[in-house]
């Protein structure tokens, strides 16, 4: 492409705006959909995934602000109230703590409160008939059956490290932006 002026470029942009537009918006769309599939495969490689709730909630999305063509917002976004409550604290970290009662039950894994996937057999341990409380040493609690099995370890917080498989993704996501942009904005000049 030849130089231009200052002036000749702006007609040129003056010219393009749909275009330009046009441009900018497919390829923020690909870069978030580019993002999702990151995201995705960070929360596979990076989370124990036994349902693939949080996995599957992982969305790309590209909303236009303001009125006319002001600019466009580029979101990666996981989880939901109902059923992936839990994609924020896996993002970010933190520390659960039990709600109503003393102690969190934590399944023994593997055991017999788990499936081969990893999926609690019951919702409550007080649903698992014949489970009693047996110190295991160290001040330490666990849900045992008739036979001995543990079942639950009983504590009172868990810790989750963050795993950032969000803000990985959108990282890289805005690394690659800047040069797909400028030739999104040569390939609406140009035509």
């Amino acid at each position: 492409m030849p130089t231009l002026t200052p002036q000749q470029f702006a007609r040129l942009m003056r010219r393009s705006g749909p275009e330009i537009e046009r441009e900018v918006q497919s390829t923020l769309t690909a870069a978030a959909l580019a993002g999702e599939a990151d995201a995705k495969l960070n929360a596979t490689r990076l989370l124990r995934v036994r349902t693939g709730l949080l996995r599957n909630s992982i969305r790309g999305i590209v909303t236009q602000v303001g009125t006319g063509a002001t600019g466009f917002v580029v979101t990666l976004r996981a989880g939901n109230d109902q059923d992936v409550k839990y994609a924020r604290i896996q993002e970010l970290g933190g520390t659960i703590r039990p709600g109503r009662s003393r102690y969190l039950a934590v399944p023994q894994d593997p055991g017999p409160a788990l499936t081969g996937a990893g999926v609690q057999r019951y919702q409550s341990p007080r649903q698992v008939p014949g489970l009693r409380v047996v110190p295991s040493g160290a001040g330490r609690l666990r849900l045992v059956d008739d036979d001995g099995r543990t079942w639950y370890h009983l504590v009172k917080q868990v810790r989750i490290s963050r795993k950032l498989y969000l803000r990985k993704a959108f990282d890289k996501m805005q690394r690659q932006l800047p040069q797909e942009l400028a030739e999104a904005v040569l390939r609406a000049i140009s035509q």
